[in-house]
């Protein structure tokens, strides 16, 4: 029997392999494909839809996560193919879905963990109208950047800081996003785009309103942001050790695989200066690829890159505090203001009265605002958060505010325990970062090498039994699973 589950295992985990094809697929097959994994795997995956681009094409999103989430669990968001002529992110996410998928239903401890502990919303392509022009193999320009109203969707969204220069009305796909973060309170994102090879954080708009000279422009997250950006970096096959892109003319050096948005080259309008802003949703812009429209032969290539990257930054989900907020009697408390004291940012109790706020490790003063009423809390984030992230519940009919924060707390040279806060200001010299980079990598299980498999033994891209056979694949998994539910104790 021993050889018979071992034999059912090797068949589940080939058929997962064998049923992704690494190759470009059209609109119609990509909401198709969608449609498949929810129909498939309907305990794991939901399908909807956020709103439609200007041709009418759903944009539609696959959320992920095990069956027993609860109230506390974080929200993630990973968006590709912003600009229709960089569709590497497209096919990235979708192995990506495939892989959680086919992992949890194998038992495999990674792909469990994540799933058990956050809803992972996938968007595979925001601007599919302008992937319908886009043309394979161009790797600098070519058609298809923008939407089918030849507006760059990452120059479209509301500036916090230069408001005055996006008043123009939104496109249906820019609004779509817009309307997605205010139904969900996502924690952080992740926006997918190529021609270059770096993990991007905000801001991008630049510090001088006018100004086009490259300037670092810090949020008051910077530590957080290049932590998310170094780790990764390092954690892909090769970001951290590149330079500029063979071809570019750009003569900015990035730091490791990572750059300051502003630093780099600033516009307004970008979504990851929107998600910061106007939702406290931290987002990295990710340039994978120095080709903006690599061929789909080497799309197996850039899967093996990312994995480990892609994996290792949803685990930052758990990074920080999180809790739900009570009124008594365990009544939730929405729309508490949240903030890190010193720190501008607030973030918002949910209707069940969650909040999540990613934080580094150290110490730190949460600050809890509501009916009139202000908590402070002395809180230390653990350095290994994903296994044992902190939570904090406060109960404001019973909780009584402690002391307010004293200078002492934030001044070094007061400091007898080693314990004083920083805010608003890098926390981690780089160094240091990579000590904490060093600290998620342990957190992760040993990993199986990766998959390979025969291009032969699959569908020709674009082959019309692509879907029939990942349904009859899934089908074959089931069986398999099923069996040895019932025998193979």
């Amino acid at each position: 029997m021993k050889d018979v589950c071992g034999a059912l295992l090797a068949v589940t985990l080939w058929v997962s392999v064998a049923s992704f094809r690494h190759h470009y697929r059209n609109n119609s097959e990509l909401n198709t494909l969608l449609n498949d994994m929810e129909t498939s795997h309907s305990h794991l995956a939901r399908v909807y839809s956020i709103g439609k681009s200007v041709k009418e094409t759903d944009l539609k999103v696959i959320q992920l996560s095990g069956p027993n989430v609860s109230i506390g669990t974080p929200h993630v968001k990973l968006v590709g193919n912003i600009h229709g002529n960089e569709p590497l992110g497209r096919e990235l996410l979708l192995r990506l879905a495939d892989y959680l998928i086919s992992g949890y239903e194998s038992g495999d401890d990674e792909a469990m963990a994540i799933l058990d502990k956050m809803y992972v919303h996938i968007l595979p392509t925001m601007n599919p109208d302008g992937f319908a022009e886009a043309l394979e193999g161009e790797c600098v320009n070519g058609p298809g950047r923008r939407n089918a109203n030849e507006k760059d969707l990452n120059r479209d969204f509301p500036s916090h800081k230069y408001p005055s220069d996006t008043m123009d009305p939104v496109q249906p796909e820019t609004a779509a996003i817009m309307e997605w973060m205010y139904k969900y309170p996502f924690v952080m994102s992740a926006a997918i785009h190529g021609g270059a090879l770096v993990a991007n954080y905000p801001y991008d708009v630049a510090k001088t309103k006018g100004s086009r000279a490259p300037e670092d422009h810090k949020t008051e997250d910077n530590d957080m942001f290049r932590a998310m950006a170094f780790n990764y970096a390092e954690e892909h096959g090769h970001m951290a050790d590149s330079k500029e892109c063979p071809d570019s003319n750009d003569q900015h050096k990035f730091d490791r695989g990572t750059t300051n948005g502003a630093a780099w080259y600033s516009f307004t309008g970008s979504m990851g200066d929107y998600n910061y802003d106007y939702h406290g949703c931290l987002e990295l812009t990710l340039e994978l690829s120095c080709c903006k429209y690599p061929g789909d032969h080497e799309l197996e290539k850039h899967w093996n890159d990312n994995k480990k990257a892609l994996l290792s930054f949803l685990k930052y989900s758990q990074q920080g505090v999180k809790g739900v907020i009570y009124n008594g009697t365990d009544e939730p408390v929405s729309k508490a203001a949240v903030s890190i004291y010193g720190r501008k940012q607030v973030h918002y109790s949910t209707e069940n009265g969650e909040y999540w706020i990613l934080l580094l490790p150290g110490k730190y003063w949460l600050e809890v605002e509501k009916f009139e009423k202000k908590i402070f809390r002395k809180i230390t984030v653990p350095d290994s958060p994903f296994d044992n992230p902190l939570i904090l519940n406060l109960d404001l009919a019973t909780a009584a505010a402690e002391d307010y924060p004293q200078p002492s707390d934030f001044d070094p040279e007061q400091d007898n325990t080693g314990d004083f806060l920083m805010v608003g200001v890098d926390r981690k010299d780089a160094q240091e970062y990579e000590e904490i980079h060093e600290a998620m990598v342990n957190e992760r299980k040993n990993m199986n090498e990766d998959e390979r498999y025969d291009d032969e033994t699959l569908p020709y891209p674009g082959d019309s039994r692509a879907a029939d056979t990942y349904r009859l694949n899934s089908f074959i998994c089931i069986i398999c699973s099923i069996f040895s539910l019932l025998f193979c104790k």
